[in-house]
């Protein structure tokens, strides 16, 4: 579970410090996904839920993304799917992206066929040519 750090956030530990350094990868789909299998504060709402949505939760942490997961999710466990064929709506996921000005990698995780990746890609790529 991701949980927004205080204001004041206290001076981690220098091996935390490390890995607080060096960023974080969000995982669009998992970022869906509810966290009632979490064995702290388990909820029924989305790991992004505290933020508002998902491009909210991008521009939150935008000094600390160094890596993106794309995939689609559907509800209940079905996630990793091609572009389009989930029930998120990539356009303002994209836009967040870019307003942050986002130059880190992105990557797919998409459990498909090599046809199913090739749209995604596709996908990707309109919707990165696309406007604000």
């Amino acid at each position: 579970m991701i949980r927004r750090p205080p204001r004041s956030t206290p001076k981690p530990s220098s091996a935390a410090s490390d890995v607080y350094k060096e960023g974080i990868t969000v995982d669009i789909g998992h970022l869906c996904l509810k966290q009632t299998g979490v064995p702290v504060h388990p909820t029924d709402k989305p790991a992004y839920a505290p933020y508002g949505n998902i491009p909210c939760f991008i521009e939150r942490f935008a000094e600390k993304i160094v890596h993106v997961h794309i995939h689609a999710h559907f509800e209940k466990d079905k996630d990793h799917l091609p572009l389009g064929k989930g029930n998120l709506d990539f356009k303002p996921i994209i836009k967040s992206l870019k307003k942050i000005e986002y130059k880190g990698s992105l990557s797919f995780e998409i459990q498909g066929s090599k046809e199913e990746i090739l749209e995604s890609k596709e996908r990707l790529k309109e919707l990165l040519k696309e406007e604000g």
